[in-house]
């Protein structure tokens, strides 16, 4: 087995293809934090990298579409193009991975963060079963989440910030007990948050700001006994502020504003009465009666209202 490791150490040029077109084991090619420029189409369909597990291509000047040869070497589980100048739509091949004896992919990891790439995102990826962590924030994306990706019950973190993505919010599956870190910021998700969010226990981190969701705050959420940041802020969320946020004992952010919530804050001995690991509170921009709660005494850890 060969690996490549030549992270931070100020390459440039292009990635040879017959080159690596002669290390027929490779298992690991790691070219980060480097300025290697030209294209990411280093692999073709015929190419026999039967042993390649993890490739790390993020922090370069890499451009150009991604070649769907990817999809040809079943073995990957890592792949990492973030921060580069990539441009074009996701191939719905490179989700296929052809020289597999079964019909999932076996990525584990998948980052595209930080580059050009337009389109939607391809109904191929709900092939991925075993995904653990999917980023594909800060692009071009349109178009709506895949209905397949609610079978994507491995998911641990998934980030597709930062794009022009609509449509109504599509979760794993409620049996997921995975999911950890959601990041669907700034994109153009409309409708309700499904009560469906309170069955995923173990949730930390939810980022759904400033996107059109509406309706009023799901009652479920105070099942996520985990969560320490919750932000929905610049949506359309009416209602008013439910008195079980008290119950989210691990919460260090909570960001509400700019919304249509009404009324005044929940009484002492609701609200935020248990909240004492809340850091940041953001109620601004609604529609607010302007007294302050005796419930926000309890928040001795408040740093920033």
């Amino acid at each position: 087995m060969i690996s490549i490791n030549l992270n931070g150490l100020g390459l440039s040029g292009r990635i040879s293809k017959r080159g690596l077109q002669k290390l027929t084991y490779l298992k690991v090619l790691s070219l980060a934090y480097n300025n290697i420029s030209g294209s990411v189409d280093i692999i073709d369909d015929e190419d026999p990298y039967a042993y390649l597990e993890r490739i790390d291509l993020s922090y370069n000047q890499l451009s150009g579409a991604i070649s769907p040869g990817f999809g040809s070497i079943g073995s990957l589980k890592y792949i990492d193009f973030s921060h580069n100048l990539l441009s074009g739509s996701i191939p719905s091949e490179f989700f296929v991975f052809s020289n597999t004896s079964s019909s999932s992919c076996n990525l584990v990891s998948l980052s595209l963060a930080y580059n050009g790439i337009e389109g939607s995102i391809p109904a191929s990826i709900a092939l991925c079963l075993h995904i653990r962590s999917l980023d594909l924030s800060r692009n071009l994306l349109t178009g709506k989440v895949p209905a397949g990706m609610k079978a994507m019950d491995s998911l641990s973190m998934l980030d597709l910030s930062y794009n022009s993505i609509a449509g109504e919010l599509i979760l794993p599956s409620a049996s997921s007990t995975t999911l950890v870190d959601v990041r669907l910021q700034r994109n153009f998700f409309q409708g309700e948050i499904s009560e469906e969010i309170g069955d995923f226990a173990n949730l930390e981190h939810i980022d759904l700001s400033s996107n059109f969701l509406s309706g009023e705050l799901p009652d479920a959420i105070q099942n996520l006994g985990s969560l320490s940041t919750f932000n929905v802020a610049n949506n359309i969320i009416n209602g008013t502020i439910p008195s079980w946020v008290g119950n989210l004992a691990s919460l260090k952010l909570l960001n509400l504003s700019y919304n249509t919530l009404q009324g005044s804050l929940p009484p002492a001995g609701y609200g935020f009465s248990m909240c004492g690991e809340l850091q940041t509170l953001d109620l601004s921009s609604n529609k607010l009666s302007t007294s302050i709660s005796p419930s926000l005494a309890d928040c001795s850890s408040l740093i920033q209202m």
